[in-house]
C-alpha cells in the first residue's frame, strides 16, 4: 500500500491566499493524502474562506493564536500520514510535487526530507526569480538555509527531533529543524524543478 501523506497548513489571517494553498494540496496528483488546516486564531474573513474551502479539508483544527510553530506542531500531532508535507497558507505547490517527492522517499532510505526549486513570487503571483536549494547535509545548513520550511519529510524525523522548537522566533524554526534532522544522519534531496511557489510579501 502506498504511504499516506498529511499536508499540514497553519493559517493566521490569510484570507487572500489560503484558498489557493488548500487547493494546491487537494489537487496533488498523489492520491493517498489528507489535508489538515490549523486555524491559529484567524479573523472572521479568513474563517469564512476556510469554510468555503471545507470540502477540500479533511481536518480543520481551530485554536487561539499561538504562532506558526505551535500551529504546525499541532497539525502534525493530529496527522495520520507516514509522511508530512508542510505548507504555509500563502504559498502553493505544483500538482506533481507529492507524486515525485514520495517516490524519492520510497526509493532512498537515507533521505529524510525532499524539497525542490522555489519560484519566488510577489503578492500578485508574478515570478521574481527561481531559488535553487542545495540540500545534502546538515553541515551545509549551518552556513545557509539549504531547504525551505515547506517540504516533505518522514514523520519519524519529526518524532526523532521532538518537533519544531517552540522556543525559536523570527522564522528560524525550520532552519533549526532541518539541521536537527540532518544531525541524525538523514539527507535532504532536492528535485531540480520549480514545483513550489513561495510568496514574498511586505509582511511575511
Amino acid at each position: 500500500m502506498i504511504p499516506k501523506v498529511s499536508v499540514v497548513i497553519p493559517c493566521y489571517n490569510d484570507a487572500d491566499y489560503v484558498e489557493q494553498s488548500i487547493r494546491s494540496a487537494a489537487n496533488q496528483t498523489y492520491l493517498n493524502k489528507e489535508v489538515i488546516v490549523v486555524d491559529d486564531g484567524s479573523n472572521e474573513e479568513t474563517k469564512r474562506v476556510l469554510q468555503r474551502s471545507i470540502s477540500q479539508i479533511d481536518k480543520l483544527i481551530t485554536q487561539s493564536n499561538a504562532g506558526v510553530i505551535i500551529a504546525r506542531n499541532k497539525g502534525i500531532e493530529n496527522a495520520n500520514g507516514q509522511y508530512i508535507l508542510t505548507l504555509d497558507s500563502d504559498d502553493h505547490f505544483e500538482p506533481t510535487f507529492l507524486e515525485k517527492a514520495v517516490e524519492i522517499l520510497l526509493d532512498k532510505k537515507d533521505v529524510g526530507m525532499v524539497t525542490c526549486w522555489l519560484s519566488i513570487r510577489d503578492e500578485n503571483d508574478t515570478e521574481l526569480r527561481v531559488d535553487k536549494p542545495t540540500g545534502r547535509s546538515a553541515f551545509n545548513a549551518l552556513f545557509y538555509n539549504n531547504a525551505p520550511a515547506s517540504l516533505l519529510f518522514r514523520k519519524e524525523c519529526w518524532n526523532e527531533v521532538g518537533g519544531y522548537d517552540i522556543n525559536l522566533e523570527k522564522g528560524y524554526e525550520d532552519w533549526e529543524f532541518n539541521v536537527a534532522v540532518g544531525e541524525r544522519g538523514w539527507k535532504v534531496f532536492v528535485i531540480e524543478e520549480s514545483l513550489f511557489n513561495y510568496r514574498k510579501k511586505k509582511i511575511s
